[in-house]
């Protein structure tokens, strides 16, 4: 069954997302800063229309979904003057994609409560290609009968879909992931690094560990796809990375447990981030370890 939706970000994330909301039959009404991305996607798909205004893109939705850099982007496109808010009725459900605070989204979602907006955190993870794809894993949060509300539509853009509890608990289980993530390239890489130089090839070496116990995220695509490729193209970059392996860390020290291994690995990706251009991409953490390394993969 179809369903009228908004659809707020359509950027690396946000766009292909969009696009299998829109292809699989629903009216989707986008809102993004970049116009030319949304006259191309609102061209692109019969269903969906451009919104004159934030406010506009939840009028008479049953959910709008955001996919945005940030939670306080978020919470400023949806309780600002003029946001999303403004035009959702009471009863419909607003759906966070994007990597934000978990703390952040209650307190969101309390703010939405009161308007009697209610609120799911879905944020995603899988990269690109698997958006593209509608593959992707999503981690849902929130009550049982907002998600179920929203459920076809998240089946929609993703392969698996993942309740973790109540709203914020998939933005906690989405930073949790994504230091994982992090510490599992930075590692990688280095363990190239240390490999080429002795003598090993890190092709062969990919292969092996992905036999092997040292198997993991990185060694199953990351390593050949962006890095010994030479491409650096993962579509998620330093700044996000760096964001989001923080907000693991805020949580952390929230909760009052020590996390010695990322609070190393958020160092060591800002350390890198220092060397590197705008709008660098993750991956591109392996040209600083090689600079130390003195050694190119």
């Amino acid at each position: 069954m179809s369903m009228r939706v908004g659809y707020v970000g359509i950027g690396n994330m946000g766009g292909p997302m969009a696009a299998n909301l829109a292809r699989a039959g629903n009216e989707v009404i986008i809102g993004d800063l970049n116009q030319a991305a949304v006259d191309a996607f609102t061209g692109e798909h019969e269903t969906a229309r451009p919104a004159n205004g934030l406010a506009v893109v939840g009028q008479d939705a049953e959910a709008v979904f955001t996919c945005l850099p940030n939670g306080k982007i978020v919470a400023e496109a949806v309780l600002g003057e003029g946001g999303i808010a403004e035009g959702m009725a009471e009863g419909s459900v607003l759906v966070d994609m994007s990597s934000s605070a978990p703390m952040g989204t209650i307190a969101l979602g309390e703010a939405l409560a009161e308007r009697g907006i209610r609120m799911v955190d879905a944020p995603v993870s899988g990269g690109v290609p698997r958006a593209i794809e509608g593959t992707i894993a999503i981690m849902v949060g929130g009550a049982k009968e907002d998600i179920e509300k929203v459920r076809p539509a998240l089946e929609t853009m993703g392969g698996q879909i993942f309740e973790t509890g109540g709203l914020g608990s998939a933005h906690a289980m989405k930073s949790i992931n994504n230091v994982l993530s992090a510490t599992n390239l930075l590692v990688g890489i280095e363990a190239l690094v240390v490999g080429k130089k002795f003598g090993l090839d890190p092709q062969n070496m990919v292969d092996i560990l992905n036999y092997s116990s040292g198997k993991n995220s990185a060694t199953e695509s990351k390593l050949k796809e962006y890095v010994l490729s030479r491409e650096f193209n993962s579509g998620f970059s330093m700044d996000l990375m760096i964001k989001d392996v923080a907000t693991a860390l805020d949580l952390a020290h929230e909760m009052g447990v020590p996390w010695t291994i990322g609070s190393t690995v958020h160092e060591m990706y800002q350390a890198a981030r220092n060397h590197m251009i705008d709008n660098a991409d993750n991956s591109d953490i392996a040209r600083w370890i090689e600079a130390n390394g003195g050694i190119e993969l």
